[in-house]
């Protein structure tokens, strides 16, 4: 559903979505007061400054009035009078890149162990933590929400790319000043829901420009400047080429949908009540009406005690949707790999889950999920795609009883046990059938 009315801009937003920057995601402070909207004004087409290098720290004259008058722009798009001035650094292209690198966490996301768990990513892949957050490389202006400034870099002067660039930016750095987003601490999967939000949000705004603004030789050059990025996932692990895109290709058709219901009112009443999962961001239609549950996972002890003597446990989350659909579509082992679309149609309905991640004293991994549906028959479809794509990564089906489903092959087992009555899955991953059975009988996962 989120593609087909993404599709139908994707030739124009798309340029605007993979060069700009998506922003650090750092935790929001409190807010300051809400801007009052006016009506949407008629933009005036203005002279665009050459394209010669600028100096370095604040923007030159000549500068600083052309990013005024893209500011302007997008308050015009926005209906928003008049705001407090945004500070605005102009930086040398290496200053620029560790700048931008300062601004993204410095440690590995939270859930990187469920990653290695669902063989999301090569056993030996040691990726940067900027990877994970920073997809484009050559945007040329962000906001740093910690410093409240722009920064920007501008070697070839004011081109087409760091227009859109800043055009993002400054979305960024309005919406920072109207809302504080609530902090999600280590539930990765509400941080990635709430970066979707500010990231959409932003990328919508673009789109506007480049409807509103934007002239034949701005769009090829962005296509000439979009060109080399296109190729250059390849490097990377699909489920992190597919991470990087979700806070701005999602959060966009998110953005777009609320904008079909009310204009840029229903835009702005999810920035007071965000959504609280990536299950929201992917099916529009569910927010504000399904937030998720909380599902308690058993002490570590009585997890490790059921894996035996030497075990420990690693970290554990919330198993969101998100997370689901990453597992479905981006393993590893492409035999299974589902079409993005049959996952997405077979993990609607998720309302709840959580994860934790064991190692052995051998360096063995141990993975168990649990999660809740709103309906027995959203269990069962997640089970006929999980058993697609267990297929794939271990083999045929091993064997099967009463709601319990199992897998056998010389790099593991899975264990899966499901109701519809109750609708649940819980789902195990370990070196032995009998590992995995252990840790889903100490999570209490449905029987006989």
């Amino acid at each position: 559903m989120a593609r087909r009315f993404f599709a139908g801009l994707l030739l124009l937003a798309g340029l605007g979505i993979v060069l700009a920057s998506c922003g650090p995601a750092t935790p929001w402070p409190s807010p300051t007061p809400t801007i009052t909207p006016t009506p949407l004004s008629t933009p005036t087409p203005t002279a665009r400054p050459s394209s010669t290098p600028t100096p370095y720290g604040a923007p030159s004259p000549s500068l600083a009035a052309a990013l005024d008058t893209l500011e302007s722009q997008v308050r015009a798009l926005r209906g928003l009078t008049k705001t407090a001035a945004v500070r605005r650094v102009v930086l040398p292209p290496e200053a620029y890149t560790q700048r931008r690198q300062q601004a993204f966490p410095t440690s590995a996301p939270p859930h990187i162990t469920a990653w290695r768990a669902l063989d999301l990513l090569p056993a030996d892949a040691d990726l940067a933590p900027q990877v994970w957050n920073a997809p484009a490389e050559r945007a040329l202006a962000f906001f740093d929400p910690a410093s409240q400034t722009i920064f920007l870099t501008s070697p070839q002067g004011l081109t087409a790319p760091l227009r859109l660039a800043y055009v993002h930016a400054y979305a960024r750095a309005l919406r920072f000043r109207e809302h504080a987003l609530p902090p999600c601490g280590n539930d990765a999967d509400q941080c990635a829901a709430l970066q979707a939000l500010a990231e959409g949000d932003a990328a919508y705004t673009e789109t506007l420009w480049l409807f509103a603004y934007a002239s034949p030789d701005d769009l090829q050059a962005l296509a000439e400047s979009n060109a080399p990025l296109i190729a250059s996932p390849e490097a990377l692990p699909l489920a992190v080429v597919k991470q990087q895109q979700f806070a701005a290709q999602w959060g966009f058709a998110f953005i777009y949908a609320l904008s079909q219901q009310n204009g840029w009112a229903s835009i702005d009443a999810a920035f007071a009540h965000p959504p609280l999962a990536t299950a929201q961001i992917l099916h529009p239609e569910s927010y504000p009406a399904a937030p998720p549950e909380a599902v308690p996972l058993p002490a570590a002890d009585a997890l490790t005690n059921a894996l035996g003597k030497g075990w420990q446990e690693d970290a554990r989350g919330v198993c969101g949707e998100w997370l689901l659909y990453l597992m479905l579509t981006a393993s590893i082992h492409p035999d299974a790999r589902l079409d993005g679309s049959d996952a997405l149609n077979n993990t609607a309905g998720w309302r709840g889950g959580a994860w934790a991640t064991f190692h052995g004293p051998a360096g063995q991994l141990a993975f168990l999920a649990d999660v809740h549906w709103a309906e027995g028959t959203d269990a069962t479809n997640f089970v006929r795609a999980f058993v697609r794509y267990a297929r794939g990564r271990y083999g045929p089906l091993a064997g099967r009883a009463y709601r319990v489903l199992y897998w056998e092959s010389p790099h593991g087992a899975a264990v899966l046990r499901y109701s519809a009555t109750e609708k649940r899955t819980v789902w195990a991953f370990a070196p032995t059938r009998a590992a995995a059975e252990a840790l889903l009988r100490a999570a209490n996962a449905p029987h006989e």
